[in-house]
Formats: C-alpha cells, structure tokens, sequence
C-alpha cells in the first residue's frame, strides 16, 4: 500500500528583508558621499621627505592654487581679496589649514601669510604630501 504525504516542504527564501536592507545601505551610501565635501579648488600640495601627522580638526581651510585663485572655506576669491575673507572668519585664530599647490609661488603664500599675521591669526598649517619611500622630491 502506498501512502501519501499530506504535507509538502516548501523551501522559499524569505527575500523581503534584503530590499529593506539594500535600501538602508543606498542611504547610508548617500549620505557618506555628501558628508565628505569636495574642495573649491583642485591645488596638489608639495612632497616634502618628513612629514608629521596631522589631525583636521574643524577650522578653516584656506586653498590657492598656482593661478592666484584662493578660497576661504567654500568662498572663492582673488588673493588680492584675502584680508576681505579672513574678515568674514569667526573661528577660533588658531585652527587655519592652508593648501597650496606644489606650483605656487612662494611670493602668494607669503602674501597669505602676512593677512593672516595681519589679522591676528597666530598659527596656519601648511598642508604637504609625503614622498613616496624610495622616490626623491618632485
């Protein structure tokens, strides 16, 4: 005699909690990218052999590239314009970080650095890359 069963084993993959994971990954992904703010302009610092570590704390960031070009923050400007952008600051006088391009003049970062001693700043950072082990200075 032959007997049936009368129940089937069903084996179904439970996938509705993949979509509400896919989705908490998208906006997690989205909001990582629009918390790492892109720089106002594009300045490749200079390599210098020894560099010390650095920890970015808030302040401000002062880029200038080798064309004159500046920015304060997010605010782009001339470098004839710097005191009128370092007026316009309200954070502590000691947390400057300055980002200029491996081309630039020193000429433009004196200048940058007198309107900052001008205006009272005590201490600015300037911002290099590390040689590469093995390779000499560009």
């Amino acid at each position: 005699m032959k007997l049936k069963n009368s129940y089937r084993i069903v084996s179904i993959i439970p996938v509705a909690s993949m979509s509400d994971i896919a989705f908490l990954l998208l906006i997690f992904m989205l909001l990582s990218s629009l918390l790492t703010p892109q720089p106002p302009l594009q300045v490749a610092p200079p390599q210098v052999p020894n560099t010390a570590e650095v920890k970015e704390e808030k302040g401000t960031r002062i880029y200038l590239d080798a064309s004159g070009h500046i920015a304060v923050n997010e605010e782009l400007g001339r470098l004839e314009d710097i005191a009128a952008l370092l007026a316009r600051l309200s954070v502590p006088k000691d947390q400057i970080y300055l980002y200029a391009d491996a081309e630039c003049a020193f000429e433009k970062i004196d200048e940058v650095l007198a309107a900052l001693k001008a205006q009272a700043f005590e201490k600015a950072t300037l911002i290099c890359r590390e040689t590469p082990k093995g390779k000499k200075r560009d």
